[in-house]
């Protein structure tokens, strides 16, 4: 497996981002689509990484969505990721998909084989990305997570042609949306909470 792979090219050292991205030339952008949104769409995601992934999952997902060979910003190209959260993501994938590889199978393939819609779903990649690059004001769990599965679930979709689980992806967005308006009403509930104890003392 391309990602196994990854880990002996790696020899036990950290990598930089360019160096992951350009070790899968012959799987396109959605297999680095998966591997970058995995460990975001965990319940305990690495910290401080939801940025820097979300940046690099918008860049793919931008140069899917347009059908050219992604390019990244130096400063992001040259970013390092320790070999400890690189093993750790690729053997939890690898995992993870193993199990998925007896539920996933090609349906719904017009999800797939329609370019029309392949640039849809890339779209949909791209949007998401960027709602996972946003910095968030307020410390909370799961904002990485929430935004990220619906990207892992369809762009895992594509990689296998299964369209039930990209549209289940696409279905997934709907806990990010409920997510953040519960963030924003309970963020706005704390804020008047303090400004009366605050008038009140």
């Amino acid at each position: 497996m391309e990602l196994r792979g990854l880990l002996t090219r790696a020899e036990g050292r950290d990598m930089r981002l360019g160096e992951i991205i350009d070790s899968f030339p012959h799987r396109g952008h959605i297999l680095m689509i998966v591997l970058f949104s995995f460990p975001m769409s965990l319940p305990i995601s690495p910290p401080l990484l939801g940025g820097l992934f979300g940046a690099v999952l918008t860049f793919l997902s931008f140069y899917l969505v347009i059908g050219r060979k992604p390019w990244i910003p130096h400063y992001i190209h040259n970013r390092p990721v320790s070999y400890r959260i690189l093993s750790g993501t690729i053997q939890k994938l690898t995992r993870v998909m193993r199990y998925m590889e007896v539920v996933l199978k090609p349906r719904l393939l017009f999800m797939t084989n329609s370019e029309r819609l392949w640039k849809v779903h890339g779209v949909f990649l791209l949007g998401m990305a960027v709602v996972l690059a946003l910095p968030i004001p307020m410390p909370a769990p799961f904002t990485n997570s929430v935004a990220a599965l619906p990207i892992f679930l369809a762009s895992l979709g594509m990689l296998e042609r299964d369209g039930v689980c990209i549209v289940i992806g696409y279905f997934s967005t709907l806990i990010c949306i409920g997510y953040y308006v519960a963030l924003v009403v309970l963020g706005k509930e704390a804020f008047d909470f303090l400004l009366h104890w605050h008038v009140g003392g």
